[in-house]
């Protein structure tokens, strides 16, 4: 069982019935002429037991009634999400394929990846915005700090580690931007496997990171990890009582994760219409909304143009830091 799954248990059947749906859910061929005629894939470009994996898989449960066809997760990860959204971006714009997009697929890597194979801008059509999660710095109990400024404090003078889980997301630019900020000296420290880093993370092997939300609230919960301080603007509902970084002492200090429905360039409108009325839809499901709000996620609701324009921003937003800070 993946890590998030363990750690939210009530949504396992939610997420086991996206497996089967493209079984159990008959052909809508002989409904419809239109589209959608068929089942669409919807490329995670992160592996199982990811948070982009658990996203996809909870809303494609709930997906197929919208959409009136089944809806089959596929992952397709490597390359810090370069391989799943290079594929996306080459696939045929007929709406069947798309892919959940991040910061990292649309918004940085191509900051950080001069030979990338897809152009973010040209390539893809945004559908439409699952939401945000925010991060979470949390520390193991070696460090001994029960506070954010505890941990500054004793992190002055010495070389701290700050796990991440690739290169480029925002897991990793929250640790450079608290570097930036509070001028520790801080050693990025890239997993491929959430698992080492979970371990490595609670022995003490590196010393702090900015986690997603659904990985590390087992642990956070169990007391294993000291949370410090959330990314966001405003506390987190999951976590109420640990405060946000901005109000510790840095005001302007905000990151989240965001999570967003994309397709190839060229997709019809009316398909395109069609997508992301049948996201909305599922979106604003109470019993979706729960879900989402139980491991952190704020739903966010944008038209094209809006997403466009919001990850055109992090693009600018994201290049500056990378260039600030030598970011490779």
């Amino acid at each position: 069982m993946s890590v998030e799954l363990a750690c939210f248990p009530r949504l396992i059947p939610q997420v086991c019935l996206s497996f089967c749906i493209g079984v159990a859910t008959p052909s809508y061929a002989q409904q419809s002429s239109e589209f959608p005629i068929r089942a669409v894939h919807w490329v995670v470009p992160w592996g199982p037991g990811s948070t982009t994996d658990l996203l996809a898989r909870l809303l494609a449960a709930d997906l197929p009634q919208a959409l009136r066809t089944p809806v089959i997760v596929e992952n397709k990860s490597g390359a810090d999400g370069n391989i799943g959204a290079s594929y996306v971006a080459s696939s045929k714009p007929d709406g069947y394929t798309l892919m959940l997009g991040t910061a990292s697929t649309n918004a940085v890597n191509v900051v950080l990846n001069q030979n990338l194979k897809y152009d973010p801008q040209r390539d893809f059509r945004a559908v439409a915005m699952i939401g945000d999660i925010p991060n979470v710095l949390v520390v193991s109990q070696k460090t001994g700090a029960k506070s954010l400024k505890e941990f500054i404090e004793g992190s002055r003078g010495r070389t701290r580690s700050f796990a991440s889980t690739g290169v480029g997301g925002t897991v990793h630019l929250s640790g450079e931007l608290f570097k930036s900020v509070t001028k520790l000296d801080l050693v990025h420290v890239p997993y491929r496997d959430g698992s080492t880093l979970l371990s490595d993370l609670l022995t003490g092997r590196v010393d702090m990171m900015f986690c997603n939300i659904p990985l590390c609230f087992k642990h956070i919960e169990a007391g294993s990890l000291i949370p410090l301080g959330v990314t966001s603007a405003r506390r987190v509902p999951v976590l109420p009582n640990v405060p946000t970084i901005a109000e510790q002492g840095f005001p302007g200090f905000d990151v989240v994760g965001w999570y967003g429905v994309f397709a190839p360039k060229g997709v019809p409108d009316s398909v395109a219409e069609v997508l992301s009325r049948g996201f909305d839809q599922t979106l604003r499901s109470p019993k979706v909304r729960s879900a989402l709000a139980d491991i952190g996620v704020t739903p966010r609701h944008q038209t094209a143009r809006e997403i466009d324009n919001f990850v055109a921003t992090e693009r600018v937003r994201w290049a500056r830091l990378i260039a600030e800070e030598g970011i490779k």
